[in-house]
């Protein structure tokens, strides 16, 4: 079941993720990317709920798990206008 948001800053569309390996929770942009072109992209199952960095070493296996239904995003910190709000919260608690 998706778990989808709204950015509490600029409002844009969210679709949340658990981090693999971390644990973490991390907001992509619901909007599909290319994860050749795109640095950063995060790979995302949405039948587990769970999302994957994708980086140079792993890129042509994560390629593959879209054979097995994996969507690729940019994760929404990287380009939210109002992103520096989120890390002074962060360093003020």
């Amino acid at each position: 079941m998706p778990d989808l948001g709204v950015c509490r800053a600029c409002k844009a569309p969210l679709q949340w993720c658990v981090m693999d390996p971390s644990g973490k929770r991390n907001p992509l942009n619901v909007d599909e990317v290319d994860p050749v072109a795109v640095s950063g992209a995060v790979a995302f199952n949405p039948r587990t709920g769970k999302g994957r960095s994708i980086t140079a070493e792993n890129l042509t296996e994560a390629l593959g798990w879209a054979e097995h239904g994996a969507t690729f995003h940019l994760s929404h910190f990287v380009d939210c206008p109002q992103r520096g709000q989120f890390r002074q919260e962060k360093r003020q608690a």
